[in-house]
């Protein structure tokens, strides 16, 4: 026979010299018996105990004689387990490291760490009374109250403690401040540094509002007037602020639209373009092909840098010119075409990552005889060289036909760079 074990007990018979015949199978079945004890415990049993028996009366419960040993929780369920509980804290021991009891006469948790018992309360922790948290040197700690703290985080001015704010220390023991009834502009102190003249008083005592410094002179754009200051307004001479027209003023220094003033070239605007088919396209079955769109108008490349490839149907982002764009495409199939379901996409082509991906999808079925009209438009990132392609698909068994027109009414593309 073989071993029974460990799912049962062998049972043998004695054997008795010159009596009983013993055979190969006595033999093999003792060693299958030893085998399957050799499996069962496996490879080092006894850990880091003397003997397997202290090994598993280590893992016994210390109350309920039940097995313990490491627990591997699957995060993503709900998992009860039952705290050993005491009646009474007992003797630490290094064997205790790492265990957690519940003393029910006291109702308190204690953790064993390498030197004893720890208390875990579950009454609020008093900052006061924890002797481990430093700050600063060592030995030395800080505990503020609620008033303390703000105090020593704020700004301080002539009516509360704080920080002195930064930038003021250097006029702190030799600021002056214009007199209340003297000239000033608004919102502005004017003084000319000097404490022997008549106008000025000391106030070294007031960081917040002392000044040394007095402007006599205002360079362009900046005027003075009627002791306002101001910003002058841009003309073909000048520097300064631009403003639009409205309906009532129109004079050449503010701008009909934000694009433009006279004299000025303003920034221009980002890359846009309308793209089209010029003529009817044949596309084969269950294949995706790039639409042979024709360019209309492109405006804001990079000089010399037409955005548009007519040889490979797709827009290369120009130079300088990486940010979001607003891609749009409205795809026209031709009626009279098989069932099937057909569909658009916007691609775009990562260069630095050599990897096309799928933006925009729309899919639809078309019937016989019925003209099909669907429509994308997605926004993305693309860095300059990275490339924005137009492509459709169908599966209707044959090649069917896009819509063009030479005037570019049908399957029309839109790039706009938003940012």
């Amino acid at each position: 026979m073989s071993t029974n074990y460990p799912d049962g007990i062998d049972s043998y018979t004695e054997k008795t010299d010159g009596v009983d015949t013993v055979s190969a199978s006595h033999i093999n079945d003792l060693q299958d018996a030893i085998e399957a004890i050799e499996t069962e415990l496996g490879t080092d049993p006894k850990g880091s105990f003397s003997n397997v028996a202290d090994a598993i009366s280590h893992k016994l419960n210390k109350t309920g004689d039940t097995l313990e040993g490491d627990l591997d929780f699957d995060l993503n369920k709900a998992v009860n387990f039952k705290i050993e509980e005491v009646s009474a804290l007992p003797t630490w021991t290094s064997e205790d490291e790492g265990r957690i009891i519940y003393v029910g006469s006291s109702d308190k948790l204690y953790l064993g760490n390498s030197a004893g018992w720890v208390e875990l309360s579950q009454e609020p922790i008093l900052h006061n009374a924890l002797s481990s948290l430093q700050g600063g040197q060592a030995n030395e700690y800080y505990h503020l109250t609620s008033p303390q703290h703000t105090s020593a985080t704020r700004e301080a001015d002539n009516s509360q403690n704080g920080l002195m704010p930064s930038g003021k220390m250097s006029n702190w023991d030799s600021a002056y401040t214009h007199k209340t009834t003297e000239d000033a502009v608004n919102g502005l102190v004017k003084c000319n540094g000097s404490g022997t003249y008549s106008g000025v008083t000391d106030n070294s005592s007031n960081w917040n509002t002392a000044y040394t410094n007095r402007v006599d002179t205002w360079t362009s754009p900046l005027q003075l007037s009627s002791n306002t200051a101001s910003i002058q307004d841009a003309t073909t001479s000048q520097k300064g602020a631009v403003q639009l027209q409205d309906s009532v003023d129109t004079a050449t220094t503010k701008a009909v639209t934000p694009n433009a003033v006279s004299g000025y070239a303003m920034p221009k605007a980002m890359p846009i373009g309308r793209y089209y088919l010029s003529a009817d396209q044949s596309i084969n079955n269950t294949t995706w092909t790039a639409v042979q769109l024709t360019k209309d108008f492109e405006t804001n490349t990079t000089p010399g840098t037409d955005g548009w490839d007519s040889t490979n149907y797709r827009f290369i982002i120009p130079s300088g010119q990486a940010g979001y764009y607003r891609v749009s495409y409205i795809c026209q199939w031709k009626s009279g075409e098989d069932n099937g379901k057909y569909r658009c996409r916007i691609h775009w082509y990562d260069v630095s990552a050599s990897t096309w991906y799928q933006k925009a999808t729309a899919v639809s079925y078309l019937t016989t005889n019925y003209e099909l009209s669907l429509a994308v438009e997605d926004i993305f990132y693309a860095d300059a060289g990275d490339y924005i392609q137009f492509s459709v698909y169908e599966d209707s068994g044959t090649a069917s036909n896009l819509s063009g027109y030479a005037n570019g009414y049908y399957n029309i593309a839109t790039i706009e760079r938003i940012r």
